[in-house]
């Protein structure tokens, strides 16, 4: 399978002290400060995001006032695109919430 950017999930096998990856092996400790690593980039990209979405946002009150009485379907599927780049911001937002958590708790049952 092709990974966006080579970027590929790393599987973690749990056996004693060591824990094997597809990447070879790697004690508790590495795994559990890789997973801090993880929590704390995924921290800096929600920060990012938090600071986009107020833009978006501002940018299709702009453009609903720019097109007020256009009736034009490209401006109709325009307005609904940048509708749906919020939606997604606001997505991608959930999913760094629910990895952070499942990193978090996964590193508790480390130890």
């Amino acid at each position: 399978m092709d990974w966006p950017h080579g970027a590929r999930p790393i599987v973690f096998v749990l056996f004693r002290s060591v824990i094997w990856s597809d990447r070879g092996a790697m004690s508790v400790g590495e795994a559990k400060a890789r997973l801090r690593q993880g929590v704390t980039s995924a921290g800096a990209a929600r920060k990012i995001i938090e600071g986009i979405v107020p833009e978006t946002a501002d940018t299709i009150q702009l453009a609903r006032h720019t097109v007020h009485d256009s009736r034009h379907l490209e401006v109709t599927k325009g307005l609904e695109t940048l509708k749906a780049a919020v939606d997604e911001l606001e997505l991608v937002l959930r999913r760094l919430d629910a990895s952070v958590k499942a990193a978090d708790e996964y590193r508790e049952t480390l130890g």
